[in-house]
């Protein structure tokens, strides 16, 4: 399946009132995962999104990347109170209020935190009971799927997984 066109469908499909689940792209190092990502974020913003796009290895905390990220891009909600420093539902329904919704890409999703992946299952799975338009997209190793089920067990309904080889349909624009 083509990445691109699963992730612009799942953004169509919120403009129809409807939501879409997140994807977890995984596969081995230098196939594109990235690259997808940086597309993903693309579509989104053509879309009038709000887009968080970080990356695992190079975070202190999801918290503070997610922060910085939204202060430098001027999306920081003004009117947020932070409580835990976590990503939780008050500040997606802050963010998503902004635009025409809030998209959250976390590039090598593997390497974060156990409680950082708990943290980001645990928002999106309650912006989706409550209709927010709110979505995600993390990519990662080939372990990614089975830390996503180690930090909820739920994760496997949450996500639509998607693999990534090098030369696969998924690069396909």
């Amino acid at each position: 399946m083509d990445a691109c066109k699963l992730w612009d469908d799942g953004l169509q499909r919120y403009d129809m009132g409807c939501d879409a689940q997140p994807l977890a792209l995984y596969g081995p190092q230098g196939v594109g995962k990235s690259t997808l990502m940086n597309q993903f974020a693309h579509i989104a913003h053509t879309r009038r999104w709000i887009v968080a796009h970080i990356t695992g290895h190079s975070m202190n905390t999801l918290w503070d990347s997610l922060v910085s990220t939204l202060t430098s891009n001027g999306h920081w909600p003004h009117n947020y109170d932070v409580v835990n420093e976590t990503l939780d539902l008050e500040l997606l329904k802050e963010l998503s209020a902004q635009g025409a919704g809030f998209a959250l890409l976390i590039d090598d999703a593997d390497e974060l935190p156990l409680k950082d992946l708990e943290a980001v299952c645990a928002a999106l799975h309650e912006a989706t009971q409550d209709g927010l338009r709110v979505t995600s997209a993390l990519s990662g190793l080939p372990t990614l799927p089975a830390k996503l089920a180690e930090a909820q067990s739920y994760a496997e309904r949450l996500f639509y997984f998607l693999p990534i080889a090098l030369n696969s349909p998924s690069h396909r624009e």
